[in-house]
């Protein structure tokens, strides 16, 4: 009955360590879908900031035809 104590207290710190190995990799294993993400979000931000200017400029068309 000890030893079976014993095994529980060993296979605990065990059992976290394998999940926290499997997490990792898995996390390694999403990092390419997450960098085509980040471009992409990039491009939407520049193509944002493009309108942004446009619509700023035409605002201030707008203003000085009052």
């Amino acid at each position: 009955m000890e030893n079976l104590s014993f095994l529980a207290l060993l296979i605990c710190p065990l059992m976290m360590a394998g999940l926290f190995f499997m997490i990792l990799k898995g996390n390694q294993s999403k990092d390419g879908g997450q960098q085509n993400k980040t471009e992409e979000l990039h491009q939407n931000m520049n193509k944002l900031m493009k309108q942004n200017e446009q619509l700023l400029e035409e605002i201030d068309r707008l203003k000085r035809s009052r």
